[in-house]
C-alpha cells in the first residue's frame, strides 16, 4: 500500500510541478513538458479541476485499486485467513497433547497439519469467508480513494483560487495523498486481523473445539500465577 500511494503522489507532484499541466508558473522561465504529458494551462479554472478529476481518476486505478491491485488483497486476506487456520491448529495440538491421558480428550482431527489445512480451506464456507472478507476489504479501500479524491478536488479548486503556485499546490495534494494512504493502511490491519480472527474459528468449528478460553498471565512482584478463563 505504501508503494502504490507512493507511486501516486510521485504521479501528482509530475503532473503539478515537473509538467506545469495547470500553467501555474512564471511564463518567463522555460518550462519543459515531457512528451504527451497532460496540459490544461489555457483551460478556465473549472475546466482545469475536472479534467484533473477525470486524470485522478485513472491514476488511481493505475495505481491503487486495479485488476492487479485487487489481486494482492485477495492473496494478503487469504494468506491471513490460513495462518489462523494454522493458529488453531497448533493451539489444539498443545491442548490435545496436555489431556491426551485424561478424561477431557477432545475428538481431535487425525492427521498432519498439512492435511488440515488443505482439508478446512478447500471446505464451501471457508471459500465464501475469504471472498467476503476481500470483497470488503477492498470495497473499503475503494471508499478512502473515492473520498481522497474528492479532498483533493476541493484543494485543487482552492489553491487556483488562492493562486497559489505550482509547489504549494502540489505540496497540499501530496499530503491529501498521504492522508488517504494512512488511512488505507488501517483498513489493510484491521482486515487482515480480521482475516486470521476468522481462520481460527473456522478451523476450530471443524477440530469440535466448542469452548474457547484464555490463559491470564497475573504480574506480580513473585512467580507467575496462570488463571484459565472461559
Amino acid at each position: 500500500l505504501r508503494k502504490m500511494f507512493a507511486r501516486l503522489r510521485l504521479d501528482v507532484h509530475k503532473l503539478v510541478v515537473d509538467d506545469d499541466a495547470f500553467g501555474l508558473k512564471d511564463l518567463k522561465h522555460t518550462v519543459n513538458i515531457t512528451a504527451n504529458a497532460p496540459s490544461w494551462r489555457f483551460a478556465s479554472d473549472p475546466e482545469k479541476v475536472k479534467a484533473f478529476q477525470e486524470w485522478l481518476k485513472t491514476q488511481v486505478k493505475r495505481r491503487v485499486t486495479g485488476l492487479s491491485e485487487q489481486g494482492l488483497w485477495n492473496r494478503y486476506v487469504e494468506a491471513g485467513f490460513k495462518k489462523g487456520v494454522a493458529r488453531s491448529f497448533d493451539d489444539v495440538t498443545r491442548s490435545e497433547k496436555v489431556l491426551a491421558e485424561g478424561a477431557q480428550k477432545l475428538d481431535f482431527y487425525e492427521g498432519t497439519k498439512d492435511q488440515f489445512l488443505r482439508s478446512a480451506f478447500r471446505q464451501p464456507v471457508a471459500v465464501d469467508k475469504v471472498k467476503l472478507l476481500a470483497g470488503r476489504s477492498f470495497d473499503d479501500l475503494e471508499n478512502v480513494t473515492d473520498d481522497m479524491s474528492t479532498r483533493m478536488s476541493r484543494t485543487l479548486t482552492d489553491g487556483l483560487v488562492q493562486g497559489k503556485g505550482p509547489r504549494e499546490i502540489a505540496g497540499d495534494l501530496e499530503d491529501e495523498v498521504d492522508l488517504g494512504s494512512a488511512r488505507a493502511e488501517t483498513i489493510a490491519r484491521t482486515e487482515i486481523v480480521r482475516a486470521h480472527a476468522e481462520g481460527q474459528l473456522e478451523a476450530l468449528d471443524q477440530l469440535g473445539v466448542e469452548e474457547v478460553g484464555v490463559a491470564v498471565e497475573w504480574s506480580t512482584a513473585g512467580p507467575p500465577y496462570w488463571s484459565d478463563v472461559e
